[in-house]
């Protein structure tokens, strides 16, 4: 479980963290290809920083609230 923590953490950091550096390490470290965003992400993190994914990638899926990036970073 301590794996599970330090992963919550980390991924707050991708979807709400200021540093961008930071988020493009993380998600290089865990070589992430596609974020998905939906009510979920919104409601979990209600600062989520959604226009780093589309500076990062292109908009792949988009239906309703919910949208898929690929990243290409």
């Amino acid at each position: 479980w301590e794996y599970v923590g330090d992963r919550q953490e980390e991924v707050k950091l991708i979807f709400e963290g200021e540093n961008d550096s930071l988020a493009k390490y993380l998600l290089k470290k865990y070589q992430v290809k596609y974020i998905f965003i939906g009510d979920l992400e919104k409601k979990k993190y209600p600062l989520l920083r959604e226009e780093r994914f589309a500076n990062w990638g292109k908009l792949v899926f988009s239906s309703g609230t919910t949208k898929i990036y690929r990243l290409e970073l």
